[in-house]
């Protein structure tokens, strides 16, 4: 154990932190000190890294760690599972052991199509974790590397250097935290986004200009669960839905809703349903005490409309519960963009808010351009939702347009052949 190392590996962390705190997106400053910071590892324990010698396989995986709860982990099983076919892929995990406590279903699923690598990473070993982890990687070596790791993962920063100078692997980062700063992203050969304002965004505020847009995968239509009529009714009485009573549903990260000590959205829920006496609202998040508290103030004058409000955990059998939805209500001020692909695929009608002030937090660009039901103001949006509410008919129609939208864009058969050619361009060093 190399005490310097350890003390060198704090004062950069402490710089990540600063960045991330500030929003400095232009992270090539930081991943050059990591980059040095690894180099000093590297040549200080040579022989206790392997050499490169050749691929073992064309595609592998590279997380920090997944969870069976939103985020990127959706992203990265639909992408491998779309791509496999007889050999399995490797998957590199920094963080093994909290994966498998975090995403048990999610590694289920992986484990069909990929066999796993990983370490435990504990900063007091990053020494050991960086050579482990870096040796496993050369020892299973892709020609490319799908990136999925956080965007504060200093260690899969430090080894991705070292792979770029010791190897001809090749690196594709998936910029899932769009809205965030990421280390790492400077040593890709190719930078995945989502819709074109991360474009902008990437080439603007990160000043790379290795993109291009992918969008977002979603699972191939033949795997899409819908539940049955009386599975539903079975659903919505339990959550308290009464025969003749409409539900609006929405769900995500807590933090999606709330900004400076508020919660317009929460604030928006509760005219609605002030306007809407047969109506019931679903939240499924997770409320620390402090959003708890605001959305107590706000239904503080209407203990009888605070009734209709209802949360539930988040949950991974999300699924169900957004089908037992008459209409889903879009997050704000941050918006979800897998959780409206999940929707399309579903067949349930949604409204989406747009975020002109902060766009990094908005993802309205995934929807068809002409759609009529994405607002910029809180106040259209709350009149678009009590029309949709009280037109089965146009809810029906939005429900069934989307979904056709969804084939031909998200679904997974059809997004898979954009990455066979980012793979093959990638592979052949276009």
């Amino acid at each position: 154990m190399n005490l310097l190392n350890i003390i060198e590996y704090f004062r950069i962390r402490k710089i990540q932190e600063k960045y991330y705190r500030e929003s400095v997106f232009d992270m090539a400053p930081l991943d050059n000190i990591i980059s040095d910071y690894a180099d000093k590892i590297y040549y200080s324990n040579r022989k206790q890294f392997k050499e490169f010698k050749c691929f073992s396989t064309d595609v592998g995986f590279w997380g920090t760690k997944l969870h069976d709860l939103g985020g990127h982990t959706p992203c990265l099983v639909n992408l491998a599972e779309s791509l496999y076919e007889k050999d399995k892929f490797p998957l590199f995990l920094t963080r093994l052991k909290q994966t498998y406590q975090d995403g048990p279903k999610a590694m289920n699923k992986l484990a069909n199509c990929c066999d796993s690598f990983g370490i435990d990473f504990h900063s007091y070993k990053i020494e050991h974790s960086l050579i482990k982890l870096y040796n496993l990687i050369v020892e299973h070596a892709p020609k490319v590397i799908f990136l999925y790791i956080q965007q504060n993962d200093i260690l899969a920063t430090a080894i991705i250097h070292l792979l770029k100078k010791h190897t001809n692997i090749k690196f594709a980062f998936f910029n899932h935290a769009s809205h965030f700063p990421n280390l790492g992203m400077t040593f890709a050969d190719i930078i995945l986004e989502g819709m074109p304002h991360n474009v902008e965004d990437t080439k603007k505020k990160r000043h790379l200009n290795n993109t291009v847009i992918v969008g977002l995968q979603s699972k191939r239509k033949d795997n899409i669960k819908y539940y049955s009529k009386d599975e539903l009714d079975n659903m919505r009485q339990k959550l308290g839905i009464k025969e003749g009573e409409l539900l609006t549903v929405s769900g995500g990260s807590s933090y999606k809703y709330f900004s400076d000590g508020k919660s317009e959205h929460c604030e928006m829920i509760k005219r609605i349903l002030e306007k809407t006496p047969n109506l019931k609202h679903l939240a499924i998040t997770n409320l620390d005490s402090e959003q708890e508290k605001i959305v107590d103030d706000i239904f503080e004058d209407s203990p009888d409309v605070r009734k209709r409000l209802i949360f539930h955990p988040l949950t991974p059998q999300f699924d169900i519960l957004f089908q037992c939805a008459d209409l889903f209500i879009d997050s704000f001020p941050i918006s979800s963009a897998m959780t409206q692909i999940d929707l399309m695929s579903m067949k349930i009608p949604t409204t989406v808010k747009i975020n002109r002030l902060n766009q990094i937090y908005s993802f309205h660009e995934y929807m068809p351009e002409d759609y009529p039901y994405m607002y910029e103001s809180v106040e259209d949006m709350e009149k678009g939702i009590l029309y949709l509410l009280s037109d089965k008919d146009e809810r029906e129609r939005i429900t069934q347009s989307n979904y056709n939208f969804w084939l031909n864009h998200y679904e997974s058969e059809c997004v898979k052949k954009k990455y066979q050619a980012i793979i093959g361009e990638l592979i052949d060093g276009k």
